[in-house]
């Protein structure tokens, strides 16, 4: 057989490509190896690096971690994701300037999920604003203090509340009728003593002169100096009563674009999402976030709206109003605690049911006089409740649960009300009471309009702050392609089956 020159060489060099191309497969697999790790370090780097751009501002003023995800309804996230993951694959020093080590062909970042603050019905935000309380160590502060002023008990946290709501609620001595409207109560008294006055007039002698059995002139008596204090009330309002009208803030919330008027169907995205339920735990928590940051009116915190926590509990936009309907409901709270004291006091009973006996009988109706027995307590609670009030406007202190000596008017000095405004050393002063009125309250609305504040607030900072596209969660895809290194030549990529390159497909999560 005749031997052909050069075949060792040519069999040498077949045998040398075999080899090189199983060398350069071993090294492009371990190199695929690295990159898949690498580009999947670059993704959660990419997600973590987003939400390390928290806004400051926010954060300083209200403790709250979030991040604007995106203007308007556009993503702008996504590139700023896809910035971060091409610098972490191709640094801009280094590696770089000896050659690329990735050799990355193409890079894509898009969004799988964004959640924003303003979503799954305020939840979302309820969640961000709890976090920061524990995390601020207040929550057993809070407890310790409602444990000491009696509001908190291990067996029935809820307990104080539910009692209060339902005794507010409830028919028993006819609250409803008598407290709810002081017009009526004013009413009612006004025409028993017309109808007292008109049946003395016209006695069984029919002259109207009963000698000692005549009817007192009544305009004189302080219970008729309280009905006319009570219809100033009617007609100028309580807040009028209560706190000097002329230092009255006139704003009112006109931002069209502030959380609580979003669509519901945005509001309702990601329903479910949130940990937080409103539950008693946390209500107090969020009240407590509520006093610390937002204003009142025994306290500002440097915002352009002086009663954002009254905006927050009642809803009305105009902060007059707001300041009015809060203070009807501590009105309304006084009044019913009042009440309920004095039905427990046998002697200031006793001295109700002495006067309306003394009126009554001067009036020739002695069986008139349980029915205004009950009015004059009624009133005589209201006007402790006015007396209350204007303490707790002035920023003092007010005793949850009256006794007697902490009472302050007596039967005889009902009409006085309006010149006592002295304060107590212990007790709840008005922005506890705004405490007990937000947990009455509390609830979606109330989580949307703490957003409201804080977005007024935020952009008295930042002109296009607008909260809805602060987010505070993200799952990134990430689509990655690297060209091959090791497998450069065709020989090469056809023994292997490698191809031109290699796609790495990964996903990240970005949270708070």
């Amino acid at each position: 057989m005749k031997r052909i020159k050069g075949q060792i060489s040519v069999f040498l060099a077949l045998i040398f490509l075999l080899v090189a191309a199983l060398i350069a497969v071993t090294l492009e697999s371990a190199r695929a190896s690295c990159l898949d790790y690498l580009t999947e370090q670059a993704a959660s780097s990419a997600a973590d690096s987003v939400f390390a751009a928290y806004d400051s501002d926010l954060l300083k003023d209200f403790g709250l971690l979030a991040v604007r995800g995106r203007r308007g309804n556009t993503l702008t996230w996504t590139a700023e994701a896809e910035r971060y993951a091409r610098a972490y694959l191709q640094p801009a020093d280094g590696l770089v300037k000896r050659g690329d080590r990735v050799g990355l062909s193409s890079l894509a970042v898009r969004a799988e999920d964004s959640v924003f603050l303003t979503e799954d019905n305020g939840r979302i935000f309820a969640d961000a604003v709890l976090d920061h309380m524990k995390s601020a160590g207040l929550g057993q502060i809070l407890h310790d203090t409602l444990e000491r002023i009696g509001l908190f008990d291990k067996d029935g946290a809820a307990s104080f509340s539910g009692t209060l709501q339902n005794f507010l609620g409830s028919d028993e001595y006819s609250l409803g009728d008598i407290l709810g409207n002081y017009g009526d109560l004013k009413t009612k008294a006004e025409e028993l003593i017309q109808a007292a006055q008109e049946g003395a007039a016209g006695g069984e002698d029919g002259s109207g002169e009963g000698g000692g059995n005549a009817a007192p002139d009544l305009s004189r008596t302080n219970l008729s100096e309280l009905l006319e204090e009570l219809k100033q009330i009617r007609e100028g309002g309580i807040l009028g009563a209560v706190t000097g009208a002329s230092s009255i803030s006139s704003l009112s919330w006109t931002d069209p674009e502030r959380p609580s008027l979003l669509p519901e169907e945005e509001k309702d995205l990601h329903a479910g999402t949130a940990q937080a339920n409103f539950s008693f735990d946390e209500t107090l928590l969020l009240g407590e976030f509520l006093m610390e940051r937002m204003s009142c009116f025994t306290e500002e915190k440097g915002g352009g709206y002086r009663y954002e926590a009254e905006y927050v509990i009642t809803g009305k936009s105009s902060e007059r109003e707001a300041l009015a309907a809060v203070a009807g409901d501590l009105m309304l709270i006084r009044t019913g605690l009042n009440f309920a004291y004095l039905c427990t006091d046998s002697e200031k009973l006793a001295a109700a049911e002495m006067l309306a006996l003394t009126v009554m009988t001067a009036l020739t109706v002695p069986q008139l006089a349980g029915i205004f027995k009950w009015i004059l307590v009624a009133a005589w609670a209201a006007a402790e409740s006015i007396v209350d009030l204007r303490a707790l406007f002035q920023g003092k202190r007010v005793v949850l649960w009256k006794s007697r000596t902490s009472w302050k008017l007596s039967a005889l000095s009902l009409g006085g009300a309006g010149e006592e405004a002295s304060g107590f050393t212990v007790g709840l002063g008005y922005r506890d009471y705004l405490r007990l009125l937000f947990y009455l309250k509390s609830g979606p609305k109330a989580a949307y309009r703490m957003m409201d504040v804080i977005q007024a607030r935020e952009k008295r900072l930042q002109s296009d702050f607008r909260l809805r596209e602060y987010m505070v969660g993200a799952r990134l895809k990430m689509t990655a392609v690297t060209v091959t290194m090791y497998l450069q030549f065709p020989a090469f990529r056809r023994l292997s089956g490698a191809g031109f390159g290699r796609q790495y497909t990964k996903t990240a999560v970005g949270t708070y």
